[in-house]
């Protein structure tokens, strides 16, 4: 009788489902330099989306770039089986892409004197349709969650020039966010209010993140999280 039941109860322990622990989660990081830790001493421990993972005890694929523009993920989210494959197995997704665009039209315009209104425009108009086929990409292709992040202003001392078209495309990606939020889980991650009148977020003479802005970055997603 003993026998019996020690049996049974070893057949009920091996089938019972195992719960998910939080060390199974995956985190997969999409975008350019900023989510990658560009220039940090140790880009895979300090990076945002590092710092998320270990804070979670979530496994990490960062599959940022450095340069990565919205049209080069677009394009690598459709056709790399690298990005296809992450992105089915992923439970959250971080995303940070858009700056290189705006930079790409600052580098070719050697500054921001001189630039006018219609090539922002331009650069801003195609940026959001490739954020929104980005976020579609993403409904298709995985069941996470998305955490948005908007763009800060990496040139805070240009002021009211940057501010201005940065402004615009935050309010679109809010708007791509809000319209695809009826069939995704998606949130909006305020980096430009969280860096506004924070220099010290900033390398100096640099456009990316000092390990304290990346770990300003990392608590705005965590925040989301909890």
């Amino acid at each position: 009788m003993k026998r019996s039941f020690l049996i049974l109860l070893l057949i009920v322990i091996f089938l019972a489902p195992t719960p998910t622990s939080a060390e199974s989660k995956q985190l997969v990081a999409l975008g350019d330099s900023i989510p990658y830790g560009y220039h940090l001493p140790s880009p895979s421990d300090q990076s945002f989306p590092s710092l998320i993972a270990k804070e979670k005890g979530w496994k990490l694929t960062n599959l940022s770039k450095p340069g990565m523009t919205s049209t080069q993920l677009l394009a690598a989210i459709k056709h790399e089986e690298e990005f296809q494959q992450a992105l089915k197995e992923a439970d959250i997704v971080v995303l940070y892409i858009g700056g290189n665009d705006l930079l790409n039209l600052l580098k070719e315009n050697k500054g921001l004197s001189g630039l006018t209104k219609g090539e922002v425009g331009k650069v801003s108009s195609k940026l959001i349709r490739n954020l929104s086929a980005i976020m579609m990409e993403l409904n298709k292709r995985t069941d996470a969650k998305v955490l948005l992040y908007n763009l800060y202003n990496p040139y805070p001392d240009a002021g009211f020039s940057i501010d201005l078209p940065l402004d615009y495309i935050n309010m679109q990606y809010a708007t791509v966010a809000e319209l695809l939020d009826y069939v995704m889980d998606v949130k909006v991650i305020d980096a430009s209010k969280a860096f506004h009148k924070h220099p010290e977020y900033l390398i100096i003479d640099d456009v990316h993140p000092t390990i304290i802005g990346q770990h300003v970055l990392a608590d705005l997603g965590l925040s989301a999280l909890s």
